[in-house]
């Protein structure tokens, strides 16, 4: 089969992590498992060196993006009018220009997401609790990814098949 048709590690693992952000977040009190799962397809990579440094930047960009949103959100309740045709925009900027100057430029998109999650998406909760839930929802799907590559990592499949085949040298 041509190599381009074949479906590679990195597409299970992708699988493997949205399938267990489905399953964890079953147990929470959330409306489902959207923000986890598009987490752990952000932060799913090759190898679990990058997983961890990709998912590391998502969770700082994640609290800068939460802090943010809350503060839009609680803003928001102050005023009489509308103004998250305002906040939206002029956010990003703010997430995009604390990130940078925080001297974390791979936390911005992720930084923005989490904002903008907060800010526009529908909610029945307090700002401040919405923003905790979008946030720890986030940090799960980061968990999962990093989990299921330290788990289906091929170095790390190898290491354990070469110290199985160590024991069973040693035990006949």
């Amino acid at each position: 089969m041509e190599e381009r048709f074949k479906i590679g590690m990195r597409t299970i693992k992708t699988a493997v992590a949205v399938l267990v952000c489905m399953l964890a977040m079953m147990f929470f009190p959330v409306e489902n498992a959207f923000y986890a799962c598009i987490a752990a397809v952000i932060c799913m990579q090759q190898t679990m060196e990058h997983t961890i440094r990709i998912g590391l930047d998502r969770m700082k960009g994640t609290i800068v993006g939460a802090l943010l949103g809350i503060g839009a959100l609680m803003l928001q309740q102050c005023i009489t009018i509308d103004l998250t045709i305002i906040f939206a925009p002029f956010g990003v900027i703010f997430v995009l220009y604390l990130c940078n100057v925080m001297k974390m430029p791979a936390s911005c998109s992720i930084g923005c997401v989490v904002y903008l999650s907060i800010l526009l998406v529908q909610r029945d909760m307090p700002p401040y609790l919405f923003g905790i839930v979008r946030a720890l929802e986030t940090f799960v799907g980061i968990l999962i990814a990093m989990l299921v590559n330290f788990c289906l990592d091929r170095s790390f499949i190898q290491k354990i098949r070469r110290f199985r085949k160590g024991i069973g040298a040693n035990h006949t």
